[in-house]
């Protein structure tokens, strides 16, 4: 049971890791899109 319970904490830090990359490259995205608009 404790192999299951570390694989669990494994797999919410990895999936924490990859929704804090998405959010970094969204916002990255939204702001240059923003800086584009704001130029023309």
């Amino acid at each position: 049971m404790l192999i299951v319970k570390k694989l669990s904490i494994f797999c919410l830090e990895i999936k924490s890791k990859i929704i804090i990359v998405v959010l970094t490259i969204a916002k990255n995205h939204y702001f240059s899109y923003f800086k584009a608009v704001a130029l023309n």
